[in-house]
């Protein structure tokens, strides 16, 4: 009877942890920008941005900042402090551009990460759209590792460990049971040692 109310404590106590390893929005959020689509309308002298950017909070992950060049030049920017939506941002920009003029867009989150694009203008009626995208990423505690967010490989090895535990407890409560014994007289060991000393310095 005992065993099965110290096998449920664990469990319970396990699982809690697991929950709370597990409930970490920002670092799982914390992806960087993955692509982004121009389109310049030569007519209006428009340029189009979609950037992909997926988040969990729109206004704690966000894209914000975005930089245009224009033949290599800084031609403008604008901050922001939230996203369109959880799924990226979209935005036009006023740019003037003419026929060979090459647009570059960078694209950076709250977070550091920034995603560039450029569009080649090569028909005066028509719209071009992006070709080439380069990603620089920040050195940090919310990088991606094995292609996934540090929150979600987080997770996975918590629940790997647990899950080792609880197969212990499930399978080997006796086991369980005499590491707690082991802990406890070591702590009492311990505990008698500093008690000892303390007598021997009060002489």
């Amino acid at each position: 009877m005992n065993s099965c109310k110290e096998i449920s404590r664990t469990a319970i106590i396990l699982l809690i942890m697991l929950l709370f390893v597990l409930h970490q929005p920002e670092p799982i959020a914390a992806t960087p920008p993955s692509d982004i689509s121009l389109e310049y309308d030569y007519d209006a002298r428009v340029l189009k941005a979609n950037i992909t950017h997926f988040v969990a909070n729109v206004k704690t992950h966000y894209i914000e900042l975005i930089e245009i060049m224009k033949n290599e030049a800084f031609y403008l920017n604008r901050t922001y402090e939230n996203q369109t939506d959880a799924y990226g941002m979209y935005d036009t920009f006023d740019v003037q551009a003419s026929h060979d003029d090459n647009l570059t867009l960078v694209a950076t989150c709250k977070k550091g990460h920034s995603l560039a694009s450029w569009i080649m203008i090569s028909e005066t009626t028509t719209t071009t759209t992006t070709t080439t995208t380069t990603t620089t990423t920040p050195t940090g505690t919310d990088q991606p590792a094995f292609g996934l967010p540090l929150g979600v490989v987080n997770g996975i090895i918590a629940a790997a460990i647990i899950g080792c535990v609880l197969l212990v407890v499930v399978f080997r409560p006796d086991t369980v049971l005499e590491g707690r014994r082991r802990l406890r007289n070591v702590v009492v060991s311990m505990w008698d040692a500093i008690l000892e000393r303390l007598r021997g310095l009060r002489k």
